[in-house]
């Protein structure tokens, strides 16, 4: 998911399912907007364990940009045997992209492309 505003993220956590965050509540809803875009990524998985899906690179070439995400399949921690989504999140600064039109966000895992995202950022 691409989040450029505070209502959108409020609708993210409202209709996600059951996520697995480090942090806080508070600390996702310190993110500035407008000036920052968030970008979320989750992976369902079963039973989850630790903390397995970390955000490895983030590379923007203009109205491109490729988020290159690692799973780690044998993660240390407790196990939860229960449906849930770890979930990482990563804000970055408005400036980098363009002012106008979409913008095109590549999310890979383990360098397999997973999910195109197009966003106006609006």
């Amino acid at each position: 998911d691409v989040i450029t505003s505070a209502s959108e993220l409020e609708e993210f956590n409202r209709t996600v399912v059951s996520k697995r965050t480090r942090g806080t509540g508070a600390t996702l809803n310190r993110a500035d907007f407008p000036r920052s875009v968030l970008l979320v990524a989750y992976v369902m998985w079963l039973p989850v364990q630790g903390d397995p899906l970390s955000v490895v690179d983030i590379k923007i070439d203009g109205r491109h940009v490729v988020v290159n995400l690692e799973l780690n399949e044998k993660p240390q921690g407790r196990e939860y045997p229960y449906l849930f989504a770890p979930m990482t999140m990563v804000a970055l600064d408005r400036s980098n992209f363009p002012v106008n039109g979409s913008v095109l966000f590549d999310f890979m895992l383990d360098n397999e492309l997973q999910l195109t995202v197009k966003d106006d950022l609006q």
